[in-house]
């Protein structure tokens, strides 16, 4: 009896993924789309061990419907676990941080401490209270000498740049459109001018509103055409609020690629973290026992640059995002 009902979920499992996929072959990403997105790569992992059970279990046919979740799977996330091709050892390295810190308003030390062991050469800042900009300002003004900080009263809405080279230009968009969250910043990367654009997208379900993937792509959308006005070398970096399953994904990776995928090791998970929260959605021990399951956070890079290394830092400080950390090699 229990095989009989095993075999049958795994069935309706298959036959909705195929029903899924040939959705989203033929509409692209509208909202109801983007939202099964989200949570792709983790709908997608069963199919992994599914498929040599079933022909363990000589279901074949069965077997066979599987098949395209776990192509879709290594397709996308095999390289992931390849070794990666090295830049040239004599190519200048930058070590760059994106980092969430997570609209914290109390409890900052512990995301300082976390700047200060990541020791990036540049960290791009997402949801920068005033309360955290402040505290940043005075406690990593050594080791980061150039700043450019740009709190909100809105936590969420702040942002800023922390870099241990010379800052030539600062540009904070405005945010009455679509709550943009959008900084271009231009260093002196040892005599070379490098563009960093720090973006914050717009998830594309807030509780205030219903979900909406157009938001998120209107962000995407004027974060490339900004980023296109640029000859100078451009990195872009910060929350996305998407994964490679997005067609917003597709549109960046066109242009430039994405550092965790070319240097880095695994799925590359840096968010949720909501054991340290200031108010944690349900019991710290019940979320303790949730690990980050979504890579929204990236570095892409133009062609000016090579991945050399790519990870995830091992403790958020208390917000509920990873930092990821990109070595890139300059190639020119």
């Amino acid at each position: 009896m229990f095989r009989r009902l095993f075999f049958a979920l795994v069935l309706i499992y298959a036959v909705a993924l195929i029903l899924f996929l040939l959705i989203r072959w033929r509409v692209g990403e509208p909202t109801p789309v983007a939202l099964v997105n989200r949570f792709l790569p983790l709908i997608l992992m069963p199919s992994l061990v599914l498929l040599p059970l079933c022909l363990l279990g000589r279901r074949v046919r069965l077997a066979l419907l599987l098949v395209p979740a776990v192509w879709l799977f290594g397709a996308d996330y095999g390289p992931l676990f390849l070794p990666n091709a090295d830049p040239p050892v004599d190519a200048p390295r930058l070590v760059l941080a994106t980092y969430n810190i997570g609209a914290r308003t109390t409890l900052i030390e512990p995301l300082i401490d976390t700047m200060r062991a990541v020791d990036a050469d540049i960290i791009a800042l997402q949801e920068v209270s005033q309360q955290a900009a402040t505290q940043i300002e005075t406690g990593l003004a050594e080791l980061y000498p150039y700043m450019a900080l740009h709190p909100h009263e809105s936590m969420f809405l702040g942002y800023g740049l922390l870099s241990k080279y010379p800052i030539t230009d600062d540009y904070a968009y405005p945010t009455e459109t679509d709550r943009l969250r959008l900084q271009r910043t231009q260093v002196d990367y040892e005599g070379v001018p490098v563009t960093l654009f720090n973006f914050h997208a717009q998830p594309v379900t807030e509780s205030w509103r219903s979900p909406d993937v157009m938001v998120r792509r209107r962000q995407v959308w004027q974060l490339l055409d900004e980023a296109d006005n640029v000859s100078a070398a451009r990195i872009l970096l910060g929350d996305f609020n998407l994964n490679e399953q997005s067609d917003d994904y597709a549109a960046i990776t066109a242009g430039y690629h994405d550092a965790f995928y070319e240097a880095g090791w695994g799925m590359g998970f840096t968010n949720p973290v909501w054991v340290d929260l200031e108010q944690p959605p349900a019991s710290r021990d019940l979320l303790g026992m949730v690990p980050p399951h979504r890579r929204i956070d990236f570095v892409f890079y133009d062609s000016r640059w090579q991945a050399a290394r790519a990870e995830t830092w091992p403790q958020s400080g208390g917000s509920d995002h990873l930092p990821l950390i990109v070595e890139l090699a300059f190639t020119g």
